[in-house]
């Protein structure tokens, strides 16, 4: 079996997070969490919405794309993506702005 990632992309309030949460129900489907150095908001978890890092952590993490966005930096791990896109019977998918992951 081909190990593959999905990207699921689009602006706010498109539906990309309903898009992928049907997705995942299916079991086929996994979500690569990005990394931000953003504080976390009311309702968020670490390690289920992104990892929240601080900016030295966030420097020093392999990524794979990145941007800022009002001053504070998002990102892809290249442990996190490599590490969902080798589970087998599983496609990683990545829910990200047009602006980056």
């Amino acid at each position: 079996m081909y190990n593959c990632i999905l990207t699921i992309s689009g602006p706010s309030l498109s539906g990309k997070t309903t898009m992928a949460k049907t997705l995942e129900k299916s079991g086929d489907f996994i979500e690569v969490i990005s990394h931000t150095t953003r504080p976390v908001r009311p309702g968020e978890s670490d390690g289920v919405d992104y990892y929240f890092v601080t900016p030295q952590e966030f420097r020093e993490t392999e990524m794979y794309g990145g941007t800022v966005i009002d001053g504070f930096s998002y990102g892809t791990s290249r442990q996190e993506l490599m590490a969902k896109s080798m589970i087998p019977g599983k496609v990683a998918y990545l829910v990200t702005d047009p602006q980056g992951p």
